[in-house]
């Protein structure tokens, strides 16, 4: 691991916010914020394996666009050089935006599905990451549609507002995936001791 590869391992904060703005069209939109950075560049990586199954995956077709933004609010096209792996040139900038959308209309263990009435989300097809960083904290915030909330029945730090903030890191992302039920018609008649049963990565609408 080179030096600059190093610091950003000890500085870089990372988190990641997961919405469903428009599920009829079963993508999902990710932004990553990562901040405190010393580098000038950066290569952000989609994996191309997954727990339990270590065939060569080709999770990042489903993603169109990876853009970038400073606090100028610019939008800057990422450039793709391979399969799987975008570059950022930072230009010194130790705060910045990532955003991207990934289409999820396959239904697995090792895939992702949204729909209207509930999304499977699985990380290694989901979470890009910054290359040497994968085993460093990251948050990730999920925001549900505009009708309620969602509330995480386990591995909760705090909860807001919009959602529920999830504090891992990018490897433990890979090994949990999230059914988020994000239509709130269906969970209304639960009862209560189903919205409190102990399942360690399911999150339900309330």
């Amino acid at each position: 691991m080179s030096l600059t590869q190093r610091i950003q391992k000890v500085l870089m904060n990372i988190k990641y916010t997961l919405s469903f703005p428009a599920p009829h069209t079963h993508y999902a939109e990710i932004e990553m914020h990562i901040s405190n950075m010393e580098t000038n560049e950066l290569d952000l990586k989609m994996a191309v394996w997954t727990p339990g199954s270590y065939l060569i995956r080709e999770f990042q077709k489903n993603i169109d666009l990876v853009e970038w933004s400073t606090d100028n609010g610019q939008w800057l096209r990422a450039d793709k050089t391979d399969k799987n792996t975008w570059k950022i040139i930072v230009q010194n900038h130790q705060e910045i935006i990532v955003r991207y959308k990934t289409y999820c209309f396959e239904y697995s263990v090792r895939t992702n599905f949204v729909d209207e009435s509930h999304a499977l989300i699985n990380g290694a097809p989901t979470f890009l990451y910054v290359d040497g960083n994968e085993s460093s904290a990251v948050e990730v915030e999920i925001i549900p549609l505009k009708t309620g909330k969602i509330s995480l029945l386990r591995y909760r730090k705090r909860s807001t507002t919009n959602g529920f903030v999830w504090h891992k890191t990018w490897m433990n992302l890979l090994t949990h995936p999230l059914k988020l039920a994000i239509m709130l018609l269906i969970f209304l008649r639960l009862p209560t001791f189903l919205m409190n049963w102990p399942c360690t990565d399911t999150a339900i609408a309330t």
